[in-house]
């Protein structure tokens, strides 16, 4: 017999049709009155001849379920783990991605400021701190993300508010690392309005971990 929900109805059907002849037969109330003396004084030998038939079968079939159903369990957690394996391959797909773009965004700005401080003849101080800076900034960026719409107030600081979307993060999914976190601040002017939160910014190691 295959496994199926309409199966495991069935079953369950045949199950209780057999508990309430058997009742009726002995004129108990629950299974927990059945013993030995009532069966001996309340049912004659055909009766329990019936009884024992009925029970093996359902008995057989009870086996041949179960045995249906650990195959499906175990094709089931086949099928599982191939998922799992499409999934984590996708995830790393999109990470050497991730990271082909920004190490190209990296590459692309270092040339251009390679390129600015060859093509000038005498840079002053002032050039030099503008493309340090910009350089920096840019830095500062890529090792960047922004949370909006946490609610601003005094009983969650930004750092806590982080510790919650880590932890959510890794609800999601089991392949997150935790990072290494350099800089957790709000960001912009606070304002009266309780509805106008401000932004969390948050800094970590390298892009790669963004």
């Amino acid at each position: 017999m295959d496994f199926s929900v309409t199966a495991l109805n069935e079953m369950e059907e045949n199950l209780n049709a057999v508990l309430r002849s058997i009742l009726k037969d002995t004129r108990v109330q629950t299974v927990e009155d059945l013993n030995l003396t009532v069966l001996a004084n309340k049912m004659n030998k055909n009766s329990l001849a019936k009884m024992v038939v009925d029970l093996a079968m359902l008995m057989h079939n009870n086996i041949s379920v179960c045995k249906s159903a650990a195959a499906k369990i175990d094709e089931l957690k086949s099928q599982v783990l191939v998922d799992q394996k499409t999934v984590i391959e996708c995830q790393q797909k999109q990470l050497e991605s991730v990271k082909t773009a920004v190490k190209t965004e990296i590459r692309s700005w270092s040339d251009i400021v390679r390129t600015n401080v060859s093509q000038a003849p005498s840079p002053s101080t002032d050039v030099i701190k503008n493309v340090v800076r910009n350089t920096v900034e840019q830095s500062d960026r890529n090792r960047s993300f922004i949370i909006y719409g946490a609610a601003e107030d005094e009983e969650k600081t930004p750092e806590n508010i982080l510790t919650d979307v880590f932890f959510d993060l890794n609800k999601q999914v089991d392949t997150i690392q935790q990072p290494k976190v350099v800089a957790v601040r709000r960001i912009g002017i606070q304002k009266q309005d309780a509805s106008s939160a401000r932004p969390i910014k948050v800094t970590l190691t390298n892009p790669d971990e963004v």
